[in-house]
């Protein structure tokens, strides 16, 4: 094995030690293997050296709308192999600063989704990110305003973003261009109206597939993974109770602060939740024995109000909504999960329970903080055990019984 191999598979241990994915790990080793072999006399202990390689490296990729997603990847993969060997961090993002006109729509587009649209902080976030991809492929095209997009540009975007998406996705991001072209209209903006006769839209239907769900011998092997000896652990452990016990979204858990937990009724307030209203949820045993556990030997800081904060790196800073998702995702690894990834298994696993206890929609959507029942029906599709409880033995197999 030579030097070049072995570099990338320590690297690649260095990765797997960090429980990231075996896809992601795949990815990145793939990029510093092609980076290595493009500086193959850079010292990697020589952090000065191998900065300067890197940006270099950089620099003389293609910087087009088609090469962004790889881009990201590959300053990622690089950003985490610097650490790896120097034990320091290294700043790569890009210095290309976005074009004027394009800053100019997303800022008002935020502001227009916030005030008029009234939507929550993490779908404005997902929205203007899928704008921004759509503005910068107008860019590389020649548009220099939204009054010049075409139709075609928007059909050209389209074939190219859609094809590298899931299903889920497709849907945001027609959504998104969809939303974009409203503000566009609500501002007054002369658009091309062969834009705005295009039909926008991805083929995604409501109910046209069961919710990926957890078994129970899944859910107890998820909630055994975590090393309750450690003061990770107990916090992880906290987290994935809000998650598989009260159903909450990653944002809501990460908005947890210590003010929301009513210990005399036994209550805990979800504030700044999707649908913008708060609302009251019993905090069961299980939960309330998890949050006490890790507020009495976990948790260290006292000034900070946020429930959930970093321990191991910015020790005392609250969580991100990533992070949040991040601790689920490693507990699916350890766990050895592979029918799904998602934290939002974990909301589906709790409405199919509450379903098949006996609760009603009305109910399940109180406590999901669906303002539509229909939403959580989507929830509550019906599985497997559900379609037993109901099937008819097959006449030819009953008389030979």
């Amino acid at each position: 094995m030579n030097e070049i191999s072995v570099r990338v598979q320590a690297f690649r241990d260095f990765l797997k030690s960090a429980n990231y994915a075996p896809r992601t790990v795949d990815s990145y080793a793939k990029h510093v293997l092609a980076f290595l072999r493009s500086c193959a006399d850079v010292p990697s202990h020589a952090s000065n050296v191998l900065g300067e390689c890197m940006l270099g490296y950089l620099a003389s990729r293609p910087s087009s709308y088609d090469s962004q997603k790889p881009q990201i990847e590959l300053r990622a993969a690089l950003r985490r192999y610097f650490f790896h060997a120097t034990g320091e961090k290294l700043d790569l993002r890009s210095d290309e600063p976005i074009e004027a006109w394009i800053s100019d729509e997303l800022d008002g587009l935020e502001s227009y989704v916030r005030d008029v649209a009234g939507l929550a902080e993490t779908t404005i976030a997902s929205l203007c990110n899928h704008v921004r991809r759509f503005l910068t492929h107008a860019s590389c095209r020649g548009v220099e305003g939204p009054s010049l997009i075409s139709a075609s540009c928007v059909r050209d975007f389209l074939a190219v973003e859609l094809a590298r998406c899931e299903p889920s996705t497709r849907k945001s991001v027609a959504t998104a261009l969809r939303s974009y072209l409203r503000y566009l209209v609500f501002r007054g903006v002369n658009v091309d109206q062969a834009v705005l006769r295009l039909p926008i839209s991805s083929p995604v239907w409501k109910l046209s597939t069961i919710p990926k769900t957890l078994s129970d011998k899944e859910l107890s092997t998820l909630s055994a993974s975590f090393d309750r000896s450690t003061p990770e652990g107990i916090r992880d452990h906290a987290i994935f109770l809000c998650m598989s016990e009260l159903g909450l979204r990653c944002s809501e858990v990460a908005s947890l602060t210590l003010e929301d937990f009513d210990w005399h009724r036994g209550a805990l307030v979800i504030r700044q939740t999707k649908a913008h209203r708060d609302r009251v949820l019993p905090l069961l045993a299980p939960v309330g024995h998890a949050v006490t556990e890790y507020l009495r030997y976990a948790r260290q800081s006292r000034a900070e109000r946020r429930l959930f904060l970093s321990i191991s790196r910015r020790n005392g800073t609250p969580m991100s909504v990533n992070q949040i998702r991040n601790v689920i995702r490693r507990a699916y690894l350890r766990a050895g999960i592979t029918s799904t990834t998602g934290t939002h298994a974990l909301r589906h696993t709790r409405a199919r329970s509450l379903y098949e206890s006996g609760a009603s929609l009305k109910l399940i959507a109180d406590i999901l903080g669906h303002k539509s029942i229909d939403t959580s029906r989507v929830y509550v599709s019906v599985g497997i055990q559900q379609l037993r409880s109901v099937a008819c033995p097959w006449p030819e197999a009953a008389t030979h019984e």
